[in-house]
């Protein structure tokens, strides 16, 4: 995700998702493995909690729309890499 298209903001204005949206059904064992990271990241970065909130919310049957929002929130957080915020994995 370090080449990625960054976004400005974790999740579109006037974006709505619905459990029923009429695209096609996502992998869930993925999306949830995703969202569980996130809602890891939003401990430390605030700015994004709202946004891990309510994508989490379709974790039981998510949509590739669904699947797309929380890419997004990764492309917002590669955006940030420019700020200064050094993540590091530790290595027990």
């Amino acid at each position: 995700m370090l080449n990625c298209k960054v976004a400005t903001t974790p999740m579109n204005v006037n974006e709505k998702l619905q459990l029923e949206d009429g695209t096609v059904k996502g992998n869930a064992r993925n999306f949830r493995s995703l969202v569980g990271r996130l809602i890891y990241l939003a401990h430390t970065q605030p700015d994004i909690s709202f946004t891990v909130g309510v994508v989490s919310r379709f974790m039981d049957s998510p949509t590739k729309h669904q699947f797309g929002a929380a890419e997004r929130i990764l492309q917002y957080d590669a955006g940030k890499l420019h700020y200064g915020l050094w993540r590091q994995r530790l290595v027990p």
